[in-house]
């Protein structure tokens, strides 16, 4: 899947490019508003899902996610609702650039949410809804504003530079958008989780869609492509929210610690259901061994970055610790809590066997044993 969005986008765009002849012309104005507002309902939906999380667990980085996500659905239905030909809509500017934009709104905001530690993440975390409310109503207004008046200022006109504005905004989205997929798709091989995929193809094809909407030619194939890239990508998100939340019936369960940069805390996500309920058993039943699988496995972890070891290895060294204590478990307890003494047993080694020194003289000289 993520080979298929890292590839399709440049390919089928050379594809159409090379072959004008598929490049085919399909001017629908209707068409268009139905496949824009596929694309809002899906990035609002996203949108909501975060928020919900964030709300609960008051996560700055699901607080951007979810600001993004509303960036991307109000100002891609605003590019729908421009669209000459709708509802009488006149030629006008904002069509071309309001998509451009989204996903440049997009980009900062998981830009931002990928260091949950720095000020942009913590200042939402701290005003989670001063934050979405704020940012909801300025989108708001700006889709209010150029619904109203679309041919207004320099809704009609080009602004000095803008050519050269618009072409720095789309490679530098893209770029980042291609840094960030990178960085989640290292955070999936942790925990090989559906949300962390989802994203990695958000982002990639995200960037596939600012490239054919720079290169595609308006109502060309090539130009409708960024639309089912950025479709795609949205509804892949939509689709690990969902599967997700069937599985763990909460949305905190679903997002929380997405955007974590603890590799341990990516790797504890992939654990199986299975391995949390044997971790849980082992520790209700002995008390004393509460957090040693963890601490332990954590100190593995550090231990393999140091190294440099891959993904896959790092996650193997997380799971020993919690099967050797799961295994410790099949073990009496009271062997363990005991203070009667331990059986007898006879032969080499055995603690019946008695402890020997070497003295000054060359000898051996028997030790004492403390147990008798």
């Amino acid at each position: 899947m993520v080979l298929v969005a890292l590839l399709a986008p440049p390919g089928t765009l050379l594809l159409l490019r090379t072959v004008p002849a598929l490049d085919l012309v399909l001017r629908s104005a209707p068409a268009h508003l139905v496949v824009v507002t596929a694309i809002s309902a899906c990035a609002l939906a996203v949108a909501v899902a975060a928020a919900t999380a964030a709300g609960r667990s008051r996560d700055g980085s699901l607080v951007l996610l979810a600001l993004g996500c509303l960036g991307v659905g109000f100002l891609m239905l605003g590019h729908g609702l421009m669209t000459p030909g709708v509802a009488g809509r006149p030629p006008n500017l904002w069509v071309g650039r309001l998509p451009v934009l989204a996903i440049a709104v997009f980009t900062a905001c998981l830009g931002l949410a990928a260091w949950p530690q720095r000020a942009a993440a913590a200042w939402a975390g701290r005003w989670p809804r001063a934050t979405l409310t704020a940012g909801g109503a300025m989108l708001a207004l700006a889709l209010i504003a150029v619904s109203l008046w679309p041919t207004a200022g320099v809704g009609a006109r080009s602004l000095p530079g803008e050519a050269d504005i618009r072409l720095a905004l789309v490679l530098a989205s893209a770029l980042v958008l291609v840094a960030l997929g990178a960085m989640h798709w290292q955070r999936w091989r942790l925990e090989r989780d559906r949300m962390q995929l989802a994203l990695v193809v958000a982002c990639l094809l995200s960037a596939g869609a600012l490239l054919s909407l720079q290169l595609g030619r308006l109502w060309h194939l090539a130009w409708w492509d960024y639309h089912a890239f950025l479709l795609a990508g949205f509804a892949a998100a939509i689709y690990a929210v969902l599967t997700g939340y069937r599985r763990s019936r909460t949305l905190q369960e679903v997002l929380g610690e997405v955007f974590a940069s603890d590799p341990m805390a990516h790797i504890s996500r992939g654990y199986s259901e299975t391995l949390r309920a044997l971790i849980g058993a082992v520790e209700a039943r002995d008390a004393y061994t509460h957090g040693h699988s963890a601490r332990v496995a954590e100190l593995s972890v550090q231990v393999g970055l140091r190294l440099g070891l891959r993904p896959a290895a790092l996650r193997t060294l997380a799971a020993g610790p919690t099967c050797t204590t799961s295994a410790r478990s099949a073990s009496p307890t009271r062997s363990l809590t005991s203070r009667a003494p331990l059986p007898r047993r006879s032969g080499p080694g055995s603690r019946n066997t008695p402890l020997s020194a070497p003295t000054s003289s060359g000898g051996r000289r028997r030790c004492a044993t403390p147990w008798r």
